[in-house]
């Protein structure tokens, strides 16, 4: 009879559970949104106001930071704890993809291109550079005791997330900065291309853990970089190829034909991401290709009203992401077990300093070197070379964002629970020094937004 009575109890029970996770996360939901409102009116206000040393990054951030510890204080279940907290998927399927595009859309190709080799300098020489310098000094300083020892391969993890400037942090922070646009696109093509090369040394490395190290897998490891870049590039250009052959036909331009035109116009860019990481390729690389190729060739097949509302539309969602983000990453300091937390851990507070030093340090050994050998190159062929006031912004704004915080919460599994914990924090507070201490203006951008 008790048997019956609670199978009798079960769906009842179920329907109670179900309308308080269902509660829970509306109730988060509704925060998060509050909150976005609320930085976008605050961020607005700095501009106007021409407040110069803050950004709306910054204010994102802080702003996250306040209601993660709102959350925490709250008390809440751990539903609504998941929803407000940041979600890796989450990130690189849903809010990365419309900030990469929009960048791409509204580039400046013939800038870009002509200082595409110095930015592959910096982006896979450099960023290579830095991930060795940021691994041997650690594991180093570890094995003397100076901090947190991390074993070689680990310390190899975190440095290969941690070199890699942060597209979204840039396109935050410079959009607002009187730049001129060679050096907008040196910062922005570096920070979007090293996340390739910082994904595939990371992946590398963890294949490492459970494979023994040969010299092939140099090799092996090289080969699979060429093959992802190579191939995000040509997903993304066929893709966009493919959306300005559909845009040129006559009958896709007909009168009240606007909104379906829209629809499909945006649809392409998430198809060229979600192939290329379906293909275990670079989404990054892909969208942003995409997006370059799409400005030029489909652009020119949209009629003046929809070019002008593509452009209000992907900018909205652009807008709306980086906002996202930012908050998603305060969020995570009280919401996301830090290494503090854990006890028995020592020689944390050493390990975050020392790592945001030798970060200083090893973004020096990429720009500065790679400079002398990319103005050795431009010299003879009179090109405009890249000048010391060029090369330090270059070096001070090598900032750390959402890239290597998403791959920081990945490393606490791949790396265990008391290591990982370590790098994650580690990596939160190179976040916020980085953004918080990057340079500011009020200036509007100088970029346009169409391509010339």
């Amino acid at each position: 009879a008790a048997g019956a009575a609670a199978i009798r109890a079960a769906p009842e029970l179920m329907e109670e559970l179900g309308d308080d996770l269902e509660s829970s996360e509306a109730l988060a939901i509704l925060l998060l949104v509050f909150t976005l409102g609320g930085i976008l009116l605050l961020g607005y206000i700095i501009e106007h106001r021409r407040i110069s040393w803050l950004s709306e990054a910054g204010i994102g951030l802080l702003v996250g930071v306040l209601v993660g510890a709102f959350s925490r204080w709250l008390g809440r279940d751990e539903v609504f704890k998941a929803t407000v907290n940041f979600d890796v998927e989450f990130f690189f399927l849903a809010l990365l993809p419309p900030i990469i595009f929009e960048a791409g859309y509204s580039m400046q190709p013939r800038v870009f291109f002509s200082n595409f080799g110095a930015i592959c300098m910096y982006a896979f020489v450099g960023t290579s550079i830095s991930t060795l310098v940021m691994t041997l000094t650690l594991w180093g300083l570890g094995r003397l005791g100076a901090c947190y020892s991390l074993p070689l391969l680990d310390a190899g993890l975190f440095g290969s997330l941690i070199s890699a400037t942060d597209p979204v942090t840039t396109l935050a922070i410079f959009s607002s900065l009187n730049a001129d646009a060679a050096t907008y696109y040196l910062i922005f093509g570096e920070s979007t291309l090293n996340d390739a090369v910082a994904i595939v040394l990371y992946r590398s490395l963890l294949t490492f853990k459970k494979h023994p190290f040969t010299a092939g897998s140099i090799f092996l490891a090289f080969g699979m970089f060429v093959l992802i870049f190579v191939g995000s590039c040509l997903i993304g250009m066929g893709v966009a190829f493919l959306s300005a052959l559909l845009h040129r036909q006559a009958w896709f331009r007909e009168d009240g034909l606007d909104n379906l035109t829209l629809s499909i116009l945006i649809l392409f860019p998430f198809f060229a991401y979600m192939a290329a990481e379906a293909a275990h390729l670079s989404g990054i690389v892909s969208i942003l290709f995409c997006g370059i190729t799409m400005s030029h060739y489909t652009k020119a097949n949209l009629t003046r009203r929809n070019q002008v509302v593509a452009e209000q539309i992907f900018q909205v969602l652009a807008r709306i992401s980086e906002t996202f983000v930012f908050c998603y990453m305060g969020v995570s300091l009280f919401l996301e077990k830090q290494a503090w937390d854990v006890p028995g851990i020592r020689g944390v507070a050493a390990f975050v300093v020392l790592a945001l030093f030798i970060m200083l340090f090893a973004r020096a050994l990429n720009v500065f070197p790679n400079s002398a050998i990319v103005n050795a190159w431009r010299r003879p062929r009179r090109a405009t070379t890249v000048s010391p006031a060029q090369q330090l912004m270059l070096w001070f704004s090598g900032l750390r964002g959402a890239i290597a915080f998403a791959l920081a919460m990945k490393s606490v599994h791949d790396i265990g629970p008391e290591g990982g914990r370590v790098v994650f924090t580690t990596t939160l507070v190179i976040v916020v020094v980085t953004v918080w201490c990057a340079p500011q203006s009020p200036s509007p951008p100088p970029v346009p937004n169409s391509c010339p």
